[in-house]
């Protein structure tokens, strides 16, 4: 039941080589029977996604020179689906036997107190005085690997087939508002250069995960809103939630908003489930996470200007 639990499904530590560690404890959970139940898909603003039949297991990470930004309630599934429907959906199993792709799970925490300490933590070995540098080699390592594919793209350009172009490293920073919160303007400055490079020099493609608006605008702060492409993050199907669980769990589902996280912590819980409604428990924790690990209050254009000069000098 907690399987569902955010980031500590994927906690994995990385190493200063280039690793698959992401992408096998992705395998880890695709047996499970809450990764393989159907999402239903939501339009958000003026875009396409899940309408016309562009489905978002579309997203071109592949080919998109723009970073990724998934906005969708805590808990309602936006981690797990990332991993099962777009990046197995990118590199089904077949495609990782032959060409096993290279990424990085990044889990934003506030327990450090500097943004560079938190990166250095997360990639665990590097001996380098600045983690983001350390980051850029482990990305160019993977780049120097596929040399051959290289050198077909300069041959063969638009003629090469799909599976033999250069495969760009997928990096997912989840729970990334919470650095936002913690952060604030040092994390669009230095999240911006990420992207920067992600665009300019091809070898990797970023997924942030957030939660709410505040978040959006100061994302749209970078660039003038053109690093990211903001999509909303798709909801658990309940037709689903039905026939894997029953209908008793499917009214906890709709009591908590669809959040299908937050129900199971509440069903999994006897002692909970007599204390407290499921809908009370529901917005219980979204107060709660709202407060601790949110954006509350916007980043400001001069905020971020600000940061922007000091990281520049």
């Amino acid at each position: 039941m907690g399987l569902v639990g955010g980031a500590g499904l994927f906690a994995v530590k990385y190493h200063q080589r280039t690793t698959n560690k992401f992408f096998s404890s992705l395998l880890t959970v695709s047996n499970d029977e809450l990764s393989k139940i159907k999402y239903s898909y939501l339009s958000r603003g003026s875009m396409s996604v899940g309408v016309d039949k562009t489905p978002i297991t579309d997203l071109a990470l592949r080919d998109s020179f723009k970073a990724l930004a998934v906005i969708g309630a805590n808990r309602s599934g936006k981690t797990i689906f990332i991993c099962n429907y777009i990046l197995n959906g990118m590199f089904p199993w077949w495609h990782r036997i032959f060409f096993p792709p290279r990424g990085l799970f990044l889990i934003g925490n506030q327990r450090h107190p500097t943004i560079n300490m938190w990166l250095r933590e997360q990639i665990s070995t590097t001996t380098k005085d600045d983690p983001w540098s350390a980051m850029s080699d482990l990305l160019s390592k993977r780049r120097n690997e596929q040399r051959v594919r290289l050198f077909l793209v300069k041959i063969f350009k638009t003629k090469l087939p799909r599976l033999l172009n250069p495969q760009p490293a997928i990096i997912v920073v989840d729970q990334a508002e919470e650095l936002l919160k913690a952060y604030r303007s040092n994390f669009l400055v230095f999240f911006y250069n990420l992207a920067k490079e992600a665009r300019d020099r091809d070898l990797f493609r970023l997924v942030l995960v957030v939660n709410t608006e505040n978040a959006v605008k100061a994302l749209q702060l970078m660039n003038g809103g053109n690093m990211f492409e903001i999509i909303q993050g798709p909801k658990v199907s309940r037709d689903a939630v039905k026939k894997s669980y029953g209908e008793n769990f499917a009214q906890i589902f709709d009591d908590c908003n669809g959040c299908i996280g937050v129900a199971m912590e509440y069903a999994s819980d006897n002692q909970l489930a007599k204390a407290m409604t499921a809908k009370d428990f529901a917005e219980m924790k979204k107060r709660t996470y709202l407060a601790n690990s949110c954006l509350v209050d916007e980043i400001s254009l001069e905020e971020y200007s600000k940061a922007q000069v000091k990281v520049d000098k």
